[in-house]
């Protein structure tokens, strides 16, 4: 079977960009890989099945070769700025870390550019899927990729300590909000030990989650509109559908806009709708309630308490930690795997146990 060099070029040209779409989707640490995932896979092995077909073993041009060499030369300026945000004590030296994406990155690239295609040429294909992929889980962990839109709502850390974005920023492939309507720019905070671990005992004990229990404190000052005590916790793997955001809080601001705190654990909420609340003021203790994987708090703006539009969240006054450096930051909009806590004390200062 003749397969002509426009074909093949169009081919390796989908196989890449496909791939690294793919790749990106993997970065959420297969939370949201599941949703492009096996469609892309199906269409890469389409997209490669002409040249697998094609039994022709002479050369692959220089277009192809430049495409298969494309990701590991853009991956490799990366693993530095990978390497600066992994925790310090995995117990595996940060260098050891990188040499193994890196070697793998250049050797694929030496095959690539030097090799005859023939009956390599599919795993070419795969080296490129594999290298997209860390590319992927590099990039768009650190950059958002879409243009902001909308009205952002400042707002107040409402947490103690220092916390994980486990989903935050504007992408689907960093933040699996952005396909809820209301929620669309919504954060979920979670709390890490040291090690990178969410929890210090067996999975399915709530109390061993550093998270489940911690105080919850008003991002803003507003008023009671909606507030949910009553929900059981889930379990570790259980989920309540119906009941979605769980134990729940939702204010609304003097400006006219809402924010919803969920996820709340059961009767720690205090409040009652119409009751004023102080930024800073106790809300409630992050639980295991709603729609949730584990214990996290749920944090959205949005311009109405059922069907309006999402609202960006901007932090005030925290200290940021993003690709290995801590800052002090006046207002910072999360993206993923961001670190972050308030500035100095005066947040905690309002609340007192």
């Amino acid at each position: 079977m003749q397969v002509s060099r426009g074909v093949r070029r169009v081919a390796v040209v989908l196989s890449c960009v496909l791939s690294a779409v793919l790749a990106l989707a993997l970065l959420d640490f297969a939370q949201q890989a599941w949703l492009v995932g096996p469609p892309l896979l199906v269409v890469i092995g389409l997209a490669s099945l002409p040249l697998r077909l094609g039994r022709r073993g002479d050369r692959v041009g220089r277009c192809q070769r430049a495409l298969l060499v494309a990701p590991a030369v853009l991956l490799l300026p990366h693993l530095p700025l990978a390497a600066l945000d992994l925790p310090k004590d995995l117990g595996v030296s940060r260098a050891a870390l990188i040499a193994v994406p890196a070697v793998a990155a250049a050797l694929l690239a030496v095959r690539a550019v030097f090799l005859p295609a023939g009956p390599l040429l599919a795993a070419r294909l795969t080296g490129a899927v594999v290298l997209s992929g860390i590319l992927g889980l590099t990039l768009l962990t650190y950059y958002d990729v879409a243009p902001a839109s909308g009205d952002a709502v400042a707002v107040e850390f409402p947490l103690t300590g220092q916390w994980l974005a486990g989903q935050a920023g504007r992408s689907l492939l960093t933040n699996h909000h952005t396909l809820g309507g209301d929620q669309g720019y919504a954060v979920d905070l979670v709390r890490r030990l040291p090690g990178g671990t969410t929890r210090s005992g067996p999975k399915g004990d709530l109390e061993a989650y550093a998270a489940f229990g911690e105080p919850v404190l008003s991002p803003v000052a507003g008023t009671v509109v909606r507030a949910v005590t009553d929900l059981p916790d889930q379990p570790i793997g259980g989920s309540d559908r119906v009941n979605r955001t769980g134990n729940s809080v939702v204010l609304r601001l003097a400006s006219g806009e809402f924010v919803l705190l969920a996820h709340l654990r059961q009767g720690s909420v205090r409040l009652r709708p119409g009751q004023a609340v102080e930024a800073g003021a106790l809300i409630g203790q992050v639980g295991n309630s709603g729609n949730t994987s584990e214990p996290h708090l749920h944090l959205q703006a949005m311009t109405a308490v059922e069907g309006g539009q999402a609202l960006r969240l901007r932090f005030q006054d925290v200290q940021l930690t993003r690709n290995g450096s801590t800052t002090s930051r006046d207002s910072v909009e999360l993206r993923r795997n961001d670190r972050i806590a308030a500035r100095g004390s005066a947040q905690q200062a309002r609340y007192t146990p």
